[in-house]
């Protein structure tokens, strides 16, 4: 039999509640994927049940080890020469295999093409969020600086360029989607179609809408592995100091109420590091948390801080744990 032209890989880990429609809106794409894979990272919910449940999915189990290894697993058991890495709680819309076979197959150069997703809230209500800006110039710059990033939902990706790179870094969480693109887009040309293809699902269980400050930590050590490779390229090196603004500014607002919660809880080294990247970063947002929670005592706040800005804002998308 032909192999598989396009495989989805759904990386899962107790997301039973959204499990279903992720899978389903795979089902209902206009270019069929012919391999559908979902790796269950140790899930203690009914999510293994779910996906076992539902006709032409394929399960595959592992013990918890991150979403890095359990993409590289799917990635080794399907067969297909493009590939989706398809978040458990996110949706494509009907055309984004058909969209994406239809760019990437129009440019062979290029190691992944991508569009972008609008958002939506954990009941699947569309979000008030404004699209992404049109870009023409998608590449290893665009990436250091942090205004290429895209769930990776919204990418379909050549095999070839996958392997040789060796996939996911288990290092690199919880920013192995933004390390990835990196180590991907360094080798070869990416394109962007600007077109959505993907509903981003916002919810407080988002990795990097439970902890800030790890993220942004995350994120800067993966910006610092890229600095060999861009020394002496001032275009590149000002790309890099940009991601780590861009970064710092995203997660900002967040810092600021992280630091304020693990006060309450007594984490007082841990409190004094995210003050100092709030510090540096986003000082506003020290004074922005402070308010809230001020007011909140005085019974005029909103009932929790908002949630941070995680997906094509664009900060890197974390989903999984």
């Amino acid at each position: 039999m032909a192999k598989p032209r396009v495989s989805v890989v759904i990386p899962c880990y107790n997301t039973g509640r959204y499990l279903r429609e992720a899978i389903e809106s795979v089902l209902a794409q206009t270019a069929a994927a012919r391999e559908i894979v979902v790796v269950d990272d140790g899930s203690t919910d009914d999510s293994p049940s779910i996906a076992a449940g539902i006709p032409g999915v394929r399960l595959l189990k592992q013990a918890n080890q991150g979403v890095s290894e359990a993409r590289n697993h799917g990635l080794q058991e399907t067969e297909g020469e493009y590939v989706v890495f398809h978040d458990a709680d996110d949706r494509l819309l009907p055309r984004a295999i058909e969209i994406g076979l239809e760019q990437l197959e129009a440019r062979p150069e290029c190691a992944f093409v991508y569009g972008f997703s609008r958002h939506i809230g954990p009941n699947g209500a569309p979000l008030d969020i404004d699209p992404p800006a049109r870009v023409e110039d998608a590449g290893y710059a665009r990436m250091l600086a942090g205004s290429g990033l895209t769930p990776p939902s919204c990418a379909l990706f050549r095999r070839s360029a996958i392997e040789a790179v060796g996939g996911f870094s288990r290092s690199e969480e919880p920013s192995e989607d933004h390390g990835f693109y990196l180590r991907v887009s360094q080798r070869h040309p990416v394109y962007c179609h600007n077109q959505v293809v993907a509903e981003y699902r916002r919810h407080p269980l988002n990795a990097s809408g439970i902890s800030a400050s790890r993220t942004l930590r995350a994120v800067f050590r993966t910006l610092e592995r890229q600095r060999p490779s861009v020394r002496g390229r001032p275009e590149l090196e000002q790309a890099l100091r940009e991601g780590k603004r861009h970064y710092g500014q995203v997660f900002g607002e967040a810092l600021g109420f992280e630091v304020i919660e693990q006060l309450r809880r007594g984490a007082l080294v841990r409190a004094a590091g995210t003050f100092g990247l709030a510090l540096r970063y986003h000082p506003r947002g020290l004074l922005d948390a402070a308010s809230h929670y001020g007011a909140r005592l005085g019974g005029r706040a909103r009932s929790q801080p908002p949630l941070q800005a995680d997906a094509v804002s664009p900060a890197p998308p974390q989903k999984h744990e």
